[in-house]
């Protein structure tokens, strides 16, 4: 019953913290304003009744969401969100997903944009992401790809709403995958590298000549 109860207690705060276990892709993180920013300040409110063009934040539908009502009916369009993820391993490489909820069987379109910093931003919505789980039946939580990252030991994934194609977006979290360790080239191709960009350097001298 103890052991029971602690593994409870662990639990509960590891979902505080933004951080699960491994999920079906990898291991998923919960955004909330910890690992979660903005530029603009405020970015957020637990209460946007008002569609200020802020994110509702916390919307308690099986975890914590942030939501922004960019749909045809409050044309929203809330600031961009940062996620920052630390701790990976720089000599490996791994996937990144964005995860975000989809409420079409309730007849409420939904899309969400999101990125890799330093890349652009990609749509993604229930027919191009791929289904994870449904929640009460009639709530769809989907993932996808948005980029393959290597050589570093913390990433930040980029998220904003959907006003320009008017649809809700609802943002639960997302997940890195680790593909294991980056190749390394072998020294004998190494070697050859360097003796073509040798070569090519020693010919457009003797050219020029």
């Amino acid at each position: 019953m103890k052991i029971s109860l602690i593994l409870v207690c662990i639990a509960a705060c590891l979902m505080l913290l933004g951080v699960q276990a491994m999920a079906d892709f990898g291991i998923w993180i919960q955004v909330n304003p910890n690992n979660t920013t903005s530029v603009a300040n405020p970015y957020y409110s637990a209460d946007d009744s008002g569609y200020s063009g802020i994110w509702t934040w916390p919307f308690n539908y099986h975890g914590a969401v942030f939501v922004s009502d960019s749909d045809t009916k409050y044309h929203e369009n809330c600031p961009m969100l940062t996620t920052t993820i630390t701790g990976l391993d720089p000599t490996h490489i791994y996937a990144v997903t964005v995860d975000y909820l989809d409420y079409s069987k309730q007849g409420l379109a939904c899309g969400i944009q999101a990125g890799l910093a330093g890349s652009p931003l990609t749509l993604c919505t229930a027919a191009t992401g791929t289904l994870e789980s449904t929640y009460d039946g009639s709530v769809d939580l989907y993932y996808q790809v948005v980029g393959q990252i290597s050589g570093v030991s913390s990433f930040a994934l980029n998220v904003d709403d959907t006003p320009a194609q008017g649809l809700r977006t609802y943002y639960q979290g997302l997940e890195y995958k680790d593909l294991g360790e980056a190749p390394v080239p072998e020294p004998s191709a190494l070697l050859s590298l360097l003796g073509g960009v040798a070569g090519t350097f020693g010919y457009s001298l003797r050219r020029r000549k």
